[in-house]
This record gives C-alpha cells, sequence and structure tokens, in this order.
C-alpha cells in the first residue's frame, strides 16, 4: 500500500521524488516523505481493520466461507499480488528515461 501510495505522490507532482531527495538530502525532506507515505496508511489500517476489533469478526466471518469459496479469494489475492509486483517493474521499464541513474 505504501509503495502505491508513493508512485501516485511521485505522479501527481510530476517529479521522481527518491531523485529529488537523494539529491539534496535534507533531513526534513525524508521526514517529509516519510510522513506523507506512512500517515494515511495508518489511518486506513486503523479505521478498516483495528477499530473496534473488526479483525475479530473478520476472522469468525472466514470461518464460515465454504471451501470453494475460500479457494477462489485465494486465487484472486494471488492475482492482485502478482498484479502489483507486474505494475511495480512495468513503472520502473515504462518511466527509465525519467529516472536518473548515478554513474
Amino acid at each position: 500500500m505504501e509503495l502505491i501510495l508513493f508512485f501516485v505522490i511521485q505522479i501527481l507532482l510530476k517529479k521522481n521524488l527518491m531523485n529529488y531527495i537523494l539529491e539534496n538530502l535534507q533531513i526534513y525532506k525524508v521526514i517529509a516523505t516519510a510522513f506523507i507515505i506512512v500517515t494515511p496508511t495508518m489511518l486506513f489500517d486503523y479505521y478498516v481493520i483495528s477499530k473496534d476489533k473488526k479483525y475479530l469478526k473478520f476472522f469468525q466471518q472466514f470461518d464460515q466461507i465454504p471451501r470453494n469459496r475460500i479457494r477462489l479469494y485465494m486465487i484472486l489475492c494471488l492475482f492482485v499480488y502478482i498484479s502489483l509486483i507486474l505494475l511495480v517493474i512495468g513503472s520502473f521499464i515504462l518511466f527509465r528515461n525519467y529516472v536518473i541513474f548515478p554513474q
């Protein structure tokens, strides 16, 4: 989730944030970038999963799901996971002309 959010922020700012931070290595920029990425993720985690111990309800619901449906969810999760990995690799290939690699 953090990585996707990081890429979205880079696209919105039309900058490669890692190159920008590493070129002008200043601690406040590193902290600000980490804050921008981590804070929404922590809020999402708290309100969707942790608040009111919702994860316990999810476990109880999961125990009642039939096996064939669990297998379908497992395949869908695997598909999403592989798609995200391919998206990250594809973004490196697609945007390699915009990234300045150190020599």
